[in-house]
């Protein structure tokens, strides 16, 4: 992955930087000097109450955007989670978003954000929309803060965000990358847990692994909301999972604050996301609820294959498992790959994905490599489902017969691996019915001995059988017999 450059380069505010490699490029951000900030907020001040106006109890919502032409309009929407320290009185208190720079006054409330749930000891979890123009505002840092008026106070409190080595007031960077906005013209803004400056002297001591936990604890948060979009299937909602965890990659993985110009916060990059993505997937993966397991395991293996997380053996076998076709009759089977390959229509590269997945647990041992093996066989064509292969018989092409082109040539060298991979498929029959060419792979893998017990397990027709044995009987005596 690519560092952040040490040294930013005015560019106007705006990213001169092409977009190729989102969302794993990190993010170039402008730096300028000038930034409209609150002329009465000092580093010392952050946080505390200011009395906005003592003779009201509440606040007027903000005002209402300007009118934005439909294609330029950007739709920001922020996610975070407020920390119960602020003791919010829901239906008392309220929480406002305030946005600085030339983009409006930190003393000024810009858009007021509402509670979707009680999140209990972790406080709770807010959401808010602000409209902005999208040529003005893509590609530019732009210094923002929440802000929690307190009714019985009649008092604002502004967030604390805890950066030992400034003297500068800091605030939160919004950086809209342009090259991950959705065709919709939407952002995701995920943002962490939002402090109260009552918190300071219990956090001060043991600050960084305080502010590590808690943004590991909202980012699994943010996470949940991103597959909820899952629990209903359809290609809408698949598109904009995708969109929204991309969005989420680029901002979580790359931490900046805004101190009269943007600056790295936390050590908290991809390592660390990747990390909680992760387990997340594996969660999601063993839901009770889970509805469709081989789609599941398809999000999981794109999901891994693209922020490049690495699954560990037991994963491996449980990603196998998942990606084996159901056993259904064929009419029924044809609507269901009709249904599966529409939805993953969006994906061009899941043939190769998958095939990297087979590749790696045949080569490290792992028997359950050949239950993904139809899915693989379908996506790139070679065998189609219910319908008979062709019979070619050419030992230069043996790899391609057996429907393992393509793949390490590696061998299953003991009789114990390959009992193993016979244990694994055993209880599927059905894939060799499905994929016929199924048969074929198995017979490949394994010893003259063995092919008349595979037969027995494949249903495999005579010649398939007799080319299996041609290929596996030794060469001399193979020539001895021409």
């Amino acid at each position: 992955m690519d560092e952040m450059p040490d040294s930013l380069q005015d560019q106007g505010k705006t990213l001169d930087e092409p977009c190729t490699g989102c969302p794993l490029d990190e993010t170039g951000v402008h730096q300028s000097s000038s930034s409209e900030q609150d002329p009465s907020t000092s580093r010392q001040s952050q946080g505390e109450e200011t009395n906005t106006d003592t003779k009201k109890k509440d606040v007027p919502p903000p005002p209402k955007s300007e009118q934005i032409p439909a294609s330029d309009r950007l739709t920001i929407y922020f996610h975070a989670v407020l920390s119960k320290d602020f003791k919010f009185k829901l239906g008392n208190d309220r929480i406002f978003l305030r946005v600085g720079g030339r983009f409006g006054n930190l003393d000024a409330n810009a858009a007021e954000l509402t509670v979707s749930w009680d999140l209990e000891e972790h406080g709770f979890f807010v959401e808010g929309i602000l409209m902005m123009n999208k040529k003005e505002a893509a590609s530019v840092s732009i210094p923002y803060k929440y802000v929690v008026y307190k009714y019985k106070k009649a008092k604002y409190k502004s967030e604390y965000i805890y950066k030992l080595d400034s003297k500068e007031t800091t605030m939160r960077c919004l950086f809209v990358k342009e090259c991950l906005i959705s065709e919709e013209g939407e952002w995701h803004q995920y943002d962490d847990i939002i402090c109260a400056p009552s918190v300071l002297a219990r956090m001060w001591s043991d600050q960084r692994k305080n502010i590590i936990e808690g943004r590991a604890i909202a980012g699994r948060i943010m996470l949940k909301t991103i597959f909820d979009l899952l629990s209903s299937w359809s290609d809408i909602n698949l598109k904009s999972f995708l969109t929204q965890l991309n969005q989420f990659y680029q901002v979580y993985a790359h931490p900046f604050v805004y101190e009269e110009t943007p600056k790295k916060w936390l050590e908290y990059g991809a390592e660390e996301v990747n990390f909680l993505l992760k387990q997340v997937v594996l969660e999601s993966m063993t839901h009770k609820d889970i509805k469709d397991p081989l789609k599941t395991a398809v999000i999981a293996l794109y999901i891994f294959s693209k922020y490049k997380i690495r699954p560990e053996r037991e994963e491996l076998s449980r990603l196998c498992m998942a990606l084996c076709l159901p056993k259904l009759p064929k009419d029924d089977f044809a609507s269901f790959w009709t249904d599966f390959t529409t939805s993953f229509s969006n994906i061009k590269n899941l043939p190769e994905i998958v095939r990297t997945l087979v590749d790696r647990v045949k080569t490290e041992g792992i028997p359950h490599w050949i239950l993904a093996l139809p899915l693989l066989h379908f996506l790139r064509g070679l065998s189609m489902p219910f319908e008979p292969v062709a019979c070619t018989i050419n030992p230069k092409y043996d790899l391609s017969w057996a429907g393992l082109w393509g793949l390490k040539h590696s061998d299953v060298n003991s009789h114990k691996a390959r009992r193993a991979i016979i244990n694994v498929i055993e209880p599927h029959k059905h894939l060799f019915e499905m994929d016929m060419l199924l048969a074929r792979s198995l017979m490949r893998v394994m010893t003259v001995e063995e092919l008349v017990e595979c037969s027995s397990i494949a249903q495999n027709g005579l010649l398939d059988l007799l080319q299996a044995f041609y290929l596996q009987t030794p060469v001399d005596l193979t020539s001895s017999c021409t």
